[in-house]
């Protein structure tokens, strides 16, 4: 079995990606992204993203519930889709599924993103996780 990424970057092209699949001869899941569609959704709904930089340095989209949700509609709902479009098109029998369907993966809730705020230490807390297991029988 073939693992797949594809980014969610602007510059993807996502018709050359389903044609270079249809030439592997073996089974494969894809993992995609949609940050790009989701900062698209996200200015058409009028909602503002907040990006949190830790006191690592690291940086990541706070994530709500009102940004869970357009995560869904970006990342499940429309680039999920359109590849699974593109995919049936180009010969490949495809479908499209998401960590929650089937429990396909599971995960554990981050305990918070420590960042610095008005000279201030805080700890800021979101619906986001890791993924821990991804149920194999599923697929």
């Amino acid at each position: 079995m073939i693992l797949v990424k594809i980014g969610g970057g602007e510059s993807i092209n996502l018709e050359a990606v389903v044609a270079d699949l249809t030439g592997l001869d073996e089974p494969f899941i894809i993992v995609h992204g949609a940050n790009v569609l989701r900062d698209q959704i996200t200015a058409k709904l009028g909602f503002e993203k907040t990006v949190l930089t830790s006191v690592s340095g690291y940086s990541s989209v706070f994530s709500d519930q009102e940004a869970i949700d357009v995560i869904m509609m970006s990342y499940a709902g429309l680039r999920n889709k359109r590849i699974v479009e593109l995919c049936q098109r180009s010969g490949i029998n495809a479908v499209g599924l998401t960590g929650l369907d089937g429990r396909l993966v599971q995960g554990e809730r981050n305990k918070g993103i420590r960042v610095r705020e008005n000279g201030k230490t805080l700890i800021k807390r979101d619906v986001s996780g890791k993924p821990r297991a991804i149920n194999t029988g599923l697929l």
